[in-house]
């Protein structure tokens, strides 16, 4: 198909000029901006484009090149290291998960249909929660670091490793057979071994040299995406090259399975993937940011442009769908999460974001319409249930935390905790509780760190709260007193003695936490000092309005630390040599703890 450059321009900047528009707009009345670029969509297609006789399939066209390349920015940002600490709950509790959804989605879709095929269709589609738009909300949000992220992060990583192995069935679903299973799954290994190649010997050597140029740092970064996308398109035709060299053959249904490709998103999310854990990552992504940006406004707007009218069968599949989904995955992703262990806060914040249908359930429809086996009205029902669920996932996700202290007292029963531990934890508060003066630290994350090593220096008594299983694990093993709790729950703060605190210090940077605490501070102590902890300007504020004495800002502090640093080593440059070594060991200290990944 060929597209006249006029008609391109005209119905890019069109676009442009509306989505940016009602996104301002939309900004203004603090609505989420992803519903602006869907209502752009289709006010293009419902009104400019069939008044105007402006042509929409070139965007639509763009769109998948737009996947593609979201893809590759979602690995990108998708940093292996920050889901280590998480593992455990990411593999095993998203398999869990994600098989639960699965058979769900299999219930759900069996009154409608007696073909095998399209129910399995649909519940796959189903059982996959979309890693671009659930990324994009915690980085707008600020919570990629948060332990709820990370999980998330773990659990959407397993999910489109599974669904690359899920397209490879579905292209071969009526010629299925162990050889052509081991044929796709030789393609894959394959491909995931050059992606390992890459990323363990090549990239590093690649992009040391790349880096001293910022134009080629940039260049070299797209060409990646292209070249794994193309990679994956083509590597059956490497697999037939070789097979032709070394003089074998294989029958016409093995041929054609050996010639067949994998999507170009796929080979692009993975080299994305390759390059997370260069030194060079964030400033490959800050530079790709804006094209990234350009290009998740061609894929919301896209998705608004191929909305269709449904049947009454599929609006009623599609409803049914919708609120299994809204209701349905996030009971079974808290459920999961807190069987793993984790608080319910953590459990259910995981749970209330993995609504939104992922990416990859489009290019699996599509698939499956390229093949003959879904209809067009199955595409328009899986695009609708696609766009449904990230408007309500906007909503729900900006105010997860505000949900959950409205419910958090209906749902204690998630919190999984054995007798011994509860005993073990009653000793050390109780321990606490009869000692004058102690110290109470919530939150050991890189700031907390710090601040327990010099309380510990002191010789001060100390409580540290944190709600990562794996840091309080790690707490007891160093004989600190510790307990595995949220600091928003009463029973937590009921249980400590708060007249018998000098200091509280909370390394949290939810305002909602904080101001809680500090209520609760007040009430039972008003000598106790108070140190808190922000991310923002307003919210630090807020907290000294509350009676907070000091809020650390993250990212001012380091500049702070840094002046200070600068006027002694101006009165005595000698000491720069001494505080360098010093801080190398620290460094060591801190990655030997894994402060370098989460």
């Amino acid at each position: 198909m060929s597209f006249d450059g006029t008609s391109v321009f005209l119905s890019i900047g069109i676009i442009m000029i509306l989505s940016s528009t009602l996104a301002y707009l939309f900004r203004k009345i603090k609505q989420p901006t992803l519903i602006a670029y869907l209502l752009s969509g289709i006010i293009f297609k419902l009104v400019i484009s069939r008044y105007l006789n402006i042509e929409s399939t070139f965007v639509e066209s763009l769109s998948e090149l737009g996947v593609a390349f979201l893809l590759f920015i979602v690995g990108l940002e998708l940093n292996l290291n920050k889901v280590k600490s998480v593992k455990k709950v990411a593999i095993f509790g998203g398999l869990v998960s994600t098989t639960l959804s699965f058979l769900m989605g299999l219930i759900l879709f069996l009154p409608f249909s007696k073909d095998w095929i399209k129910i399995l269709y649909f519940a796959i589609i189903f059982c996959f929660s979309s890693t671009m738009v659930i990324v994009k909300q915690l980085f707008d949000r600020k919570e990629i670091d948060t332990i709820h992220a990370r999980i998330m992060i773990g659990i959407l990583l397993l999910q489109d490793i599974l669904a690359i192995f899920a397209l490879t069935v579905l292209e071969n679903l009526k010629g299925l057979s162990i050889s052509v299973f081991l044929i796709q799954f030789i393609k894959i290994f394959t491909l995931l071994a050059i992606i390992v190649l890459f990323s363990k010997k090549i990239n590093k050597h690649i992009f040391h040299d790349a880096a001293r140029n910022q134009e080629l740092l940039f260049v070299m970064s797209l060409s990646y995406a292209f070249l794994f996308g193309i990679l994956a398109l083509k590597i059956g035709v490497i697999f037939d090259f070789f097979i032709k060299l070394f003089g074998l053959s294989l029958n016409e249904t093995l041929s054609k399975v050996l010639l067949s490709g994998f999507s170009i998103s796929i080979g692009s999310f993975l080299a994305g993937v390759s390059l997370a854990n260069l030194p060079y990552n964030l400033e490959i992504a800050s530079k790709i940011r804006p094209i990234r940006d350009f290009f998740s406004i061609i894929f919301f707007v896209s998705l608004g442009l191929q909305i269709e009218s449904m049947s009454p069968t599929y609006f009623k599949i599609f409803l049914i769908a919708f609120l299994a989904s809204v209701i349905g995955k996030p009971i079974i992703n808290t459920l999961t999460t807190s069987f793993f262990g984790y608080k319910r806060r953590t459990s259910f914040l995981v749970g209330i974001n993995m609504i939104p249908l992922s990416e990859f359930g489009l290019i699996i429809a599509y698939l499956g319409y390229a093949k003959g086996y879904l209809s067009s009205e199955f595409i328009s029902m899986v695009i609708f249930l696609m766009i449904s669920t990230v408007i309500v996932s906007s909503y729900l996700s900006k105010s997860g935390t505000k949900i959950f202290y409205k419910i958090k007292n209906k749902i204690k029963f998630l919190d999984w905790k054995n007798n011994s531990e509860t005993q073990e934890e009653e000793n050390v508060i109780s321990a606490l509780n009869q000692k004058d003066g102690f110290i109470l630290l919530c939150g050991y994350n890189r700031t907390g760190y710090s601040l327990l090593k010099r309380i510990r220096e002191l010789n001060k008594d100390v409580l540290v709260v944190d709600y990562n299983p794996d840091v309080i694990d790690r707490l007891k093993r160093m004989n600190v007193p510790c307990i595995y709790g949220d600091i928003s729950e009463d029973e937590i703060l009921d249980s400590i003695d708060f007249s018998k605190v000098s200091i509280v210090i909370s390394t949290i940077q939810e305002v909602d936490d904080n101001l809680l605490l500090l209520s609760k501070i007040k009430s039972k102590n008003k000598k106790a000092l108070i140190f808190m902890t922000a991310n923002q300007i307003d919210d630090a504020l807020i907290l000294y309005e509350n009676g907070a004495d000091y809020i650390i800002l993250p990212h001012f502090l380091g500049g702070e630390h840094a002046s200070m640093l600068l006027e002694r080593i101006l009165n005595q440059p000698d000491i720069i040599l001494t505080n360098k070594l010093q801080h190398i060991e620290e460094l060591i200290r801190r990655k030997e703890l894994g402060h370098d990944k989460n």
